[in-house]
């Protein structure tokens, strides 16, 4: 099981491959997640997340309140959405997906594993998922909709042409 804040979310649904990942993760989300990406219903990736909802390939789970969590949210400046994610986390004991730096940067103090979006073509090439040619493909994608550095990016296309041999 994996939970989801908003910003991986979205990356995945715009580079269209949210369905692939949630077909090979369990996934979840807190409440204030779904309303965060589907609140602008007439933007392609809250209508495809809503969808996902409804197929129930994403699950919605409220978090449960807890004062250590806050605390760290309030000092790493955490909105209230990246916020219940970490909470939801924590709660089930389950790495949580983010491209947000502060909240990866929570993540580490918690002992929660962070997974950016980008990675995901890593497990899905892996797993025989995705293909090495469709995953390099989407890797310009990345680069459109994600806040990735060159080096990042780099090490992905290196590990799936690794893969592909």
């Amino acid at each position: 099981m994996i939970v989801f804040d908003a910003s991986t979310l979205i990356i995945l649904a715009k580079v269209s491959l949210l369905r692939e990942v949630l077909v090979a993760h369990k996934a979840m989300i807190p409440p204030i997640i779904q309303e965060e990406c589907t609140r602008e219903s007439t933007r392609e990736d809250a209508q495809l997340i809503a969808q996902l909802i409804k197929e129930e390939l994403l699950v919605i789970v409220e978090p449960e309140r807890t004062n250590r969590i806050s605390q760290i949210a309030e000092d790493f400046s955490l909105h209230r959405g990246e916020t219940a994610a970490l909470h939801l986390a924590w709660q089930e004991k389950a790495p949580l997906a983010t491209d947000d730096t502060p909240t990866r940067k929570a993540c580490k103090i918690l002992n929660i594993r962070s997974i950016i979006a980008v990675a995901f073509l890593e497990r899905l090439v892996q797993r025989d998922l995705l293909s090495g040619e469709r995953a390099l493909s989407l890797v310009k994608k990345f680069k459109q909709y994600g806040r990735y550095d060159a080096e990042t990016l780099e090490a992905v296309k290196a590990k799936i042409k690794q893969r592909r041999r």
